[in-house]
């Protein structure tokens, strides 16, 4: 009986104590989780109000990731992103779309509704507390969209707007959606859609900020000018070069401005002084505020992160002083905090991280480890959807296959395992082909009719190749009705000199024949006689009716130039005994 006992509160003992773990466990446990999503990083965003981590690529997913979730959740838009995923009233989530639309996902990260302005909208966009949306169209019109898709209301703005708006509330308690247009005017209208008042300033504004209170406008003179909230100037500050980029600290009330040349200075927001300069030295991508967390410590707080074009992020308190420094890719998106100690970041490498950067909130950390940004978790992009990239090949939507041709290059040229796939290049044999292979006529006209495009995709093949290249080109060769893809075929097919079939030297064969008979493009003729002779001298030599072709364009009617090219050819072919 007392061994039975023992037992049971051994195990009793070995539960309590596993508990205990969990409770003093650090809350994220994802740490080094990877999560595959499908295209180039776009936008991110930390929310805060319903706690996530939401991010866009170049597949035309919008992702959500909260800690616990196996993998993330994802919801299909209608078209690529156009801006950073934005924090709403209720936790939705909104985004700009490249065809123009607005598009609006619940916390959970399902559609909710589109709101459609022709012309689009420009980034960006400002929200009310009772869930509105402001924003500034491409066409010069300012809207205000219900928290439910419902426009409320619009109107046309006096001149072009330069950026999104934003927000100031008045002494009074009164929203003001203020918006910098050309001419170097910046409107200040009301929740009803009245104009309040207009503030000349320096220069052209170049993106407007607020701490909720005062409007801040780096001009391209080189200032940034403090507003108050009924239009009047505070102060004006010169800066050491165009501003790169602007950030609010509102709790510690300073004014962090990044200039072009490398500089970030430091404004007193209320009275425009400089409280510390410093200098980074590259090319500056974005700043983000940190959040004080920890007021009794301050002094051992970050109070803002740095981002560089070239990659890299600078940690610095509210002095100025350089806290931490870590490595990191080029940016693809601005840097994004959650209020909780913790930093996301999206790279040019296709990766998500995310960064605990406030040592105050990591006690439990091991001495030598206080302070330093923790890598909690990485995205990782997957190989390409194929279908997915098909059916973009064989589409009308020329934006679509301009981005796909960039990214199947990007994975070409990147070097990493996954990226040298062989469906790569079969993909762009689709791209090469695709108005001869999947035509879109409406109304009697080819939508689908893009040959600098097919251009493109050819002239990859020929850099990256593939086996079943030449029977792709040699289909171009015979059936392509642009002659500038034709003769990017020709020298495609030089580059390869690749013929197992034989199909290609008769392609071209047949084609030269055929200009010859109704001389027609002399830069076509040229380039199908080299690519001829080439693929000729390469697989067994020139036959009889291969010399005939080649000697009927050098004696033909044609211009010198062509015929002399010719004439050098047979030349050589003659030294190297290939007739």
């Amino acid at each position: 009986m007392r061994c039975r006992v023992r037992k049971f509160g051994s195990l009793l003992l070995i539960i309590l104590l596993y508990a205990l773990s969990l409770v003093s466990a650090d809350p994220l446990s994802f740490e080094q989780k990877k999560i595959a999503v499908g295209g180039r990083v776009t936008g991110c965003l930390a929310a805060r109000l319903v706690p996530a981590f939401w991010f866009t690529s170049r597949d035309r997913y919008l992702y959500r990731y909260r800690e616990g979730d196996e993998a993330p959740v994802r919801c299909r838009l209608p078209d690529r992103a156009a801006s950073s995923p934005v924090e709403g009233a209720e936790g939705k989530i909104y985004l700009l779309l490249e065809d123009g639309r607005l598009f609006a996902a619940t916390p959970g990260c399902i559609g909710a509704w589109f709101f459609q302005n022709p012309k689009g909208f420009l980034s960006p966009m400002a929200g009310e507390g009772d869930g509105t949306l402001y924003l500034a169209g491409k066409g010069g019109g300012l809207f205000a969209v219900a928290h439910t898709g419902r426009l409320r209301w619009s109107l046309q703005l006096p001149s072009q707007p330069r950026s999104g708006p934003v927000l100031v509330r008045t002494k009074t308690g009164e929203r003001l959606i203020v918006v910098s247009c050309e001419g170097r005017r910046s409107y200040a209208y009301g929740t009803d859609g009245v104009l309040r008042w207009t503030f000349l300033s320096a220069g052209e504004v170049l993106f407007p900020k607020s701490d909720g209170r005062r409007l801040f406008l780096p001009t391209d003179a080189g200032t940034i000018t403090a507003v108050d909230d009924s239009g009047v100037l505070i102060w004006e500050h010169q800066l050491p070069a165009l501003a790169a980029d602007c950030a609010v600290d509102v709790k510690r009330g300073l004014l962090f401005i990044a200039d072009r040349l490398g500089n970030v200075t430091c404004l007193d927001a209320t009275s425009g002084t400089a409280v510390w300069e410093f200098p980074a030295g590259r090319a500056i991508f974005s700043l983000v505020v940190l959040p004080d967390s920890h007021p009794a410590e301050r002094e051992k707080e970050a109070a803002l992160a740095i981002c560089a074009e070239a990659g890299g992020i600078v940690f610095t308190d509210e002095a100025g002083r350089v806290l931490n420094r870590i490595s990191t890719p080029a940016p693809a998106a601005p840097l994004s905090t959650d209020g909780r100690g913790l930093l996301l970041f999206g790279g040019s490498d296709w990766l998500f991280r995310l960064y605990r950067f406030s040592s105050g909130s990591s006690a439990s950390q091991d001495a030598e480890d206080e302070g330093e940004p923790k890598p909690l978790f990485s995205i990782k992009e997957p190989p390409f959807d194929f279908h997915y990239l098909q059916s973009i090949a064989s589409s009308a939507d020329r934006n679509g296959q301009v981005a796909a041709l960039a990214e199947i290059q990007d994975r070409l040229e990147s070097g990493k395992p996954d990226r040298g796939s062989s469906y790569l290049p079969i993909l762009l044999h689709y791209f090469a082909s695709a108005a001869i292979d999947s035509p879109i006529r409406e109304g009697g006209a080819l939508r689908n009719d893009f040959p600098t495009l097919r251009i493109t995709a050819v002239r990859m093949l020929a850099r990256y190749g593939h086996p079943s290249a030449s029977r792709v080109l040699s289909r171009l060769i015979r059936y392509e009705w642009d002659p500038s893809v034709r003769i990017a075929a020709y020298h495609a097919l030089r580059t390869l000199l690749d013929d197992p079939e034989g199909d290609a030297r008769a392609a071209v064969r047949d084609r030269l024949s055929s200009m010859v008979n109704s001389r027609k493009d002399e830069q076509e003729v040229s380039a199908a006689s080299d690519a001829l002779f080439y693929l000729a001298a390469y697989h067994g030599g020139l036959e009889e009716k291969d010399l005939e072709l080649l000697l009927a364009v050098a004696y033909g009617p044609f211009g010198r130039e062509t015929r002399s090219s010719v004439l050098d050819t047979l030349r050589q072919g003659g030294k190297r005994r290939l007739y």
